[in-house]
């Protein structure tokens, strides 16, 4: 944790002291990440109301659009080892977290932490998980359909927002 710690004040520093900060009106802690690489993969840990990984999905991001997935394929969820299942034991939170890697070097590096539904989730649901109805069935003490903690890897698919002006109809 010391080393972790002093990498990361580091990198803070770094940023402070270049000229990025006049390009990008960025608080230079937020600006870290950008500099961890490899592909963006994201996480989703499903815990149980008692605290125990219940299920876990992957997505590999292809493109993001104003800090969210906006093109992304489902990955089977082997494809991270146990990692998903220590790291949902480590947490221990009950219900969704959305977690942001980069797979440098084919490791996974945690970017950010999301206790919340991600921007990645609507993939997965696209693929046939339905955590809502889950979180659902565990509020009503009951035990959720199996097949809403599955998806199906391989499907890609695409956020596609259509703005429209307010009291016109579609």
């Amino acid at each position: 944790m010391d080393e972790l710690e002093w990498h990361y004040r580091r990198a803070v520093a770094d940023q402070r002291e270049s000229d990025i900060g006049h390009f990008i009106d960025t608080p230079p802690e937020e600006r870290v990440q950008a500099h961890v690489a490899g592909p963006e993969w994201c996480l989703v840990l499903v815990n149980d109301p008692n605290g125990r990984h219940a299920a876990h999905f992957v997505t590999e991001v292809h493109r993001m659009r104003a800090g969210e997935s906006d093109r992304a394929t489902t990955l089977p969820p082997e494809v991270l080892g146990d990692f998903p299942e220590r790291l949902a034991a480590l947490i221990g939170h009950s219900g969704i977290w959305g977690v942001d890697l980069r797979m440098g070097g084919g490791r996974p590096a945690i970017i950010d932490l999301n206790p919340r539904f991600a921007g990645d989730y609507p993939f997965q649901h696209l693929a046939g998980a339905n955590v809502p109805a889950a979180l659902i069935a565990w509020t009503l003490g009951e035990e959720p359909d199996p097949a809403w903690l599955r998806s199906e890897a391989g499907v890609s698919g695409y956020k596609d927002l259509v703005p429209m002006r307010e009291g016109r109809a579609g």
